[in-house]
This record gives structure tokens, C-alpha cells and sequence, in this order.
């Protein structure tokens, strides 16, 4: 079989365009296949067709939908749903040279807790 389809697969639901280049760089880094959503109503077209493991999304989301929601609109949750996006951008310094740095470190941190919690499973 091929090793892309062994790969775990990571949903990313973030509007923020700085986020999710440095997310789907980070994931695909860390062994990810990576699918980038900008809005719910696009989370609900892509979920069947790519079925993830895990689901990384902003705070912002978290308050409008809960995985119980997600299990009845999607018919299953994935492995893992890690927030947390939006509540890292928000405490961003404010010069460009250190705030790209805190970005990269935000999203090593959450691809690093997706990747062990895959292995926990």
C-alpha cells in the first residue's frame, strides 16, 4: 500500500491565512496529510470526502459547535479535536520578526500534541 495512505490525516478550520500556512507547513512536516477549511460550511463539505484523525480548529469554533454537534452532522467525531488556533494569535506579540516565531511555535506545539495523542490511541 502506499505510505501517503498511511499518513494521518489533520483538518484544519482556521480563517486566519497566516495560521494556516504555518499550520499545514508544520503538519505536513510532521508526517500529516493536510486539508485547509476556512469556514464551518466548508468543514461539512470536505468531512466525508477526506474522513480526518484528527480536527484542528480556533477557540472561535469550539463556542458554536461541540463535538456532540459534530458527531450528528458529521456521523463520527475524529480521533481528536485540539483547539486552541485563535487563543495563539490573539497573545501574538506585535512585531512582525517575533510574532512569526511565536506562529511557528504555536503550531510545532499543537502538530507535536496531535502526532502523540495519535500514538496514544
Amino acid at each position: 500500500m502506499d505510505s501517503e495512505h498511511l499518513r494521518p490525516k489533520m483538518l484544519l478550520l482556521e480563517p486566519d491565512f497566516l495560521w494556516r500556512r504555518t499550520m499545514a507547513r508544520f503538519a505536513e512536516k510532521h508526517g500529516f496529510r493536510v486539508q485547509l477549511v476556512t469556514s464551518f460550511s466548508e468543514l461539512k463539505k470536505r468531512w466525508h470526502k477526506f474522513e480526518p484523525d484528527v480536527l484542528v480548529t480556533s477557540n472561535d469554533v469550539r463556542h458554536h459547535k461541540t463535538a456532540s454537534e459534530m458527531t450528528y452532522l458529521f456521523g463520527r467525531t475524529p480521533t481528536l479535536i485540539i483547539y486552541g488556533a485563535s487563543q495563539r494569535r490573539k497573545s501574538l506579540p506585535k512585531d512582525p520578526y517575533t510574532e512569526g516565531i511565536a506562529r511557528n511555535q504555536g503550531a510545532i506545539s499543537i502538530c507535536e500534541k496531535a502526532k502523540n495523542m495519535i500514538k496514544e490511541l
